[in-house]
């Protein structure tokens, strides 16, 4: 989010390039202070940022396991942009939505590229992978076969407990803001295009088979 504080390029290119790996070592030690006199219990950590980062992470927590959400790249782009105009617009009256457009759309296609090269090195079978639409159809079945694959149980209180957050989040669930692609400079054949790889992946990464 750093990079939506400000326009600096430079910054970006640096960010995109450098080695992660004192940051993870910092993040493990800061995991181990709060865990400190606490039952080990797996941690569950989410950003995006990691796809850029998957070798820096694996050589700071080697036992790590990935669950990777799917869903139309064109979408998530555009979310994403949009977060940052709004965070930007904090700082300046005059977001530049152009650019916007263009660092998320270079910064997750890397992003895409990166992870694909490290789950094809060795790597796959620590993935669970989970659709978007799949999530929304049939929640409590998504979840239980990723626990199934974890190796933790699902019980009959926490199958309940899912249920009635979803339902209780799903009637308070406020309708996503549709923004204007153009308005970023985003086109969604073009994206699509720079997703090929990706998206030729998903439909047999999100069939469990095997897993």
């Amino acid at each position: 989010m750093f990079q939506a504080f400000a326009r600096i390029p430079s910054y970006s290119d640096w960010l995109r390039e450098t080695d992660m790996t004192s940051v993870y070592l910092y993040e493990r030690r800061v995991l181990k202070l709060l865990q400190w006199g606490e039952p080990a219990r797996p941690w569950r950590l989410k950003t995006p940022f990691h796809l850029l980062n998957l070798p820096y992470l694996d050589k700071v927590f080697p036992d790590a396991r990935f669950v990777m959400t799917h869903r139309d790249p064109t979408e998530v782009v555009l979310s994403v942009a949009s977060v940052y105009a709004d965070v930007a617009a904090n700082f300046t009256d005059n977001v530049d939505f152009l650019y916007m457009g263009e660092l998320n759309v270079h910064t997750w296609t890397e992003g895409m590229r990166r992870a694909i090269a490290f789950r094809e090195n060795g790597n796959d079978h620590r993935f669970y992978d989970i659709h978007f639409r799949a999530m929304h159809q049939d929640p409590i079945g998504e979840v239980r076969g990723l626990y199934e694959w974890l190796g933790e149980p699902v019980t009959k209180e926490f199958e309940q407990n899912m249920a009635i957050w979803w339902q209780q989040n799903a009637e308070n669930r406020e309708p996503a803001g549709h923004r204007d692609p153009v308005k970023f400079g985003i086109d969604f054949d073009e994206v699509r295009s720079l997703f090929a790889g990706y998206l030729a992946r998903m439909g047999k990464w999100t069939t469990h088979t095997g897993r």
